[in-house]
Formats: C-alpha cells, structure tokens, sequence
C-alpha cells in the first residue's frame, strides 16, 4: 500500500521546518506540541492508526495495534509528522517489523541524518530517548528535563501517556527510573531537531 501523507486524519499545518526561520531549537519546540498531541490517543482513534502505519491497509493497522507495543511507532509518528523523510518510514510495517524492528529503525533513521548520539546523553526537550535493553527497551520523546526528573510521552500497549520518570546518575551513567521498571540506562539519544524536513509538519486530528 502506497503512503499518502499527510492521511485523512492527520492534519497538514501549512509550514515546512526546514523553510528559513526555524532552525533547530524551534524544531525541537514543535516535535514538543506533536507529541503532546498524541497524548490520549489510541488504537481507536483513526488518526493514530494512520500516523502510526500509514502504509498498511487499515485490516493491518487494526490488526497490528490490538498487540504490538507502541512506543517507537509513536516516536516516528512524530517524525514523520515533523516533516522528517526516509525510506524506512514509508514501507508497510506488517512486512517491515519482520526483519527491522521499530526501535532499529529509529537508530536506522537517526544514525543516516547523523543524529544519533549514544549512551549517558542528557537529552534536550523535544528529543527522542531510547532506554534500557532486551524486553526492557524503551522509546520516548522527552517534553521536559529538569536534572532531577524527566517528563516525556509514552506509547506502549494502551493510551499515549504523560509519563515522569526519576533521573539517575550512577557510576558516571545516566539511567531513567520508575517503579514498574526500576532503571533503565540511556542507550541513545536522537536529535530530531538536527534532521532537516522535507514535507511540510502535521498534527493528528482528533
């Protein structure tokens, strides 16, 4: 299925972020408002679905969402809704998680713009974290970061979410804490605001 982009319900807001006058810091601030906009959504809403996986048939969309984790679908939702462009994030899912996961496609993705940073990274609000390892691997896109505590928003099996966490620093690493978790180490970091968009910023219609 070809991606038409922005979907139905995933609004265009009129600007493109790589036009003179926005430079990294003000992309920064907008990935902020995007992802504050996912906040509530979930597998019910069709713009999510279509944010989400925009190159699946809406069966597959459906299908997908009733048990995959979300998380680093979220953070590439808000990429592509920044403007940001690469092939990764135009291919069916439903074919493309066989061999790329979502998580490796945000490092995939990062990494081609060159900005991937790795472990212990103290992150600028509107940047995207991915923490901890194995079945505890995480992304997120960080809305605030004050030294001691870190707000961010969560995709996962439910409801795009407000989420804090606890900042750790320990034995010169920096690690992310919860309850349900405990701590998670900062793997990488990736510099939305460094990659320069090609299509014009959206936000989902709800």
């Amino acid at each position: 299925m070809k991606a038409t982009w922005p979907t139905p319900n995933v609004q265009p807001q009129g600007q493109w972020l790589g036009s003179a006058g926005w430079n990294t810091d003000l992309r920064r601030v907008a990935s902020v408002q995007i992802a504050r906009s996912f906040v509530g959504l979930g597998k019910s809403d069709p713009c999510y679905l279509e944010a989400l996986y925009p190159c699946d048939t809406k069966q597959m969309q459906v299908q997908m969402a009733s048990h995959q984790s979300m998380c680093a679908l979220v953070c590439a939702a808000i990429m592509r809704c920044l403007g940001i462009d690469h092939p990764t994030l135009w291919e069916p899912y439903a074919e493309q998680y066989k061999t790329l996961d979502a998580v490796s496609r945000l490092r995939v993705i990062a990494g081609a713009h060159k900005a991937l940073s790795g472990r212990d990274t103290v992150p600028i609000p509107g940047e995207q974290l991915i923490i901890g390892q194995g079945i505890k691997t995480h992304a997120l896109t960080v809305i605030a970061w004050d030294g001691l505590f870190c707000m961010s928003i969560d995709g996962g099996m439910g409801k795009v979410r407000l989420v804090e966490r606890g900042i750790v620093h320990s034995g010169g690493q920096l690690f992310l804490h919860d309850q349900v978790m405990g701590n998670r180490r900062v793997e990488n970091c990736v510099h939305v605001g460094d990659i320069l968009p090609v299509n014009e910023w959206a936000l989902p219609a709800k």
